[in-house]
């Protein structure tokens, strides 16, 4: 396997998988709460209202994927896969951090250029790779340190097929979304 195939997230996801007979809809107004820094009330929604009246898997899938449409048109989460660049995601962030009202950002260009120089460290195919190269999980890596710096978390929102999206929290609210991902199973 080439060496930056094998680089380890260094990040968290959080699997949101609704358990059909256990899992308290409210939880997922508790995790919009924390991830939109209370900017967004998921109970507006027709979808929650339905999962609240029929907590069912089904209604889960309708009111996860209409959530997350939500949060993702209200700017409070981005996706991350093979295909977004480093500059796009770390605009894509600056968005999600004003979103919640930061009035700490990013540095554009100095994020790109540390992606960049992690990305000289690294081959793909027995090749260095080229600078454009885009990696999810290097360039979430080099973007988590970032946030860190400025006190915020990259988390990953797990539902069960993938980890693309991407949310925003502070670093002392990772308890908290610890112990809500808890509650849901």
């Amino acid at each position: 396997m080439e060496d930056i195939l094998s680089i380890p997230y260094d990040y968290s996801g959080y699997d949101l998988v609704f358990e059909e007979g256990t899992t308290d809809p409210s939880i997922y107004s508790e995790i919009t709460q924390l991830i939109t820094n209370h900017k967004f009330d998921v109970s507006g929604m027709e979808e929650y209202d339905a999962l609240t009246k029929d907590p069912t898997e089904d209604s889960f899938y309708e009111f996860y994927d209409a959530w997350i449409d939500q949060l993702t048109e209200e700017g409070f989460l981005t996706e991350l896969n093979y295909s977004v660049d480093i500059n796009s995601f770390v605009l894509a962030v600056n968005g999600i951090l004003e979103g919640i009202g930061s009035s700490n950002l990013l540095d554009v260009s100095a994020t790109v250029k540390l992606y960049r120089t992690e990305l000289s460290k690294y081959s793909f195919q027995g090749k260095p790779v080229g600078e454009d190269f885009k990696y999810d999980v290097l360039e979430a890596n080099v973007v988590v340190a970032e946030l860190r710096k400025i006190g915020y978390e990259l988390i990953a929102l797990f539902d069960g097929c993938d980890n693309n999206m991407q949310a925003i929290i502070p670093v002392d609210k990772i308890q908290t979304m610890q112990e809500l991902e808890g509650r849901i199973k």
